[in-house]
């Protein structure tokens, strides 16, 4: 699926600037087909996303049912008292793990929203020196055509 969205960008990239449908000036022109490509990428990956999370449930699934049959297996021929002293065991395990996990997914969670900050602060120190540099260019613009004013 990566390899039908790198072909839907590179593709919007060779549309001819007739097409637009906003003003150039704003830069942030996008013809129809490059939109209706975008939207249809982006649909893709969504469905893709949708696809991987049904086969991770139905791996998570099948492990489940393979660790619920070997317990069964193993606690088969054992008495009470060493039944529950494996189950224990196993719990132990499992419950040191599912922590270990949670402490992994709250890191994971912490760095996340660090680098969405980083990126929003990125992307307002963007906004801020584009919108001087347009400033500075219409400046520029007005100086040059004051000089040829004064020139003439």
């Amino acid at each position: 699926m990566a390899d039908t969205r790198n072909g839907s960008q590179s593709g919007a990239s060779n549309v001819s600037p007739s097409n637009t449908t906003q003003k150039k000036s704003k830069g942030k022109t996008q013809s129809k087909p490059d939109l209706h490509q975008a939207i249809q990428s982006r649909m893709n990956e969504l469905q893709g996303i949708q696809e991987a999370d049904k086969e991770l449930e139905l791996e998570i699934t099948r492990e489940v049912k393979k660790a619920n049959r070997e317990l069964s297996s193993k606690t088969a021929q054992l008495d009470p008292l060493s039944k529950a002293t494996l189950i224990q065991e196993r719990w132990a395990k499992l419950l040191t793990e599912m922590k270990r996990l949670e402490r992994d997914n709250q890191k994971s969670k912490r760095r996340a929203d660090t680098l969405q900050k980083e990126r929003d602060t990125a992307k307002s120190e963007l906004t801020k020196m584009t919108s001087i540099k347009d400033k500075l260019e219409k400046l520029s613009r007005d100086s040059m055509s004051n000089n040829k004013k004064l020139q003439v």
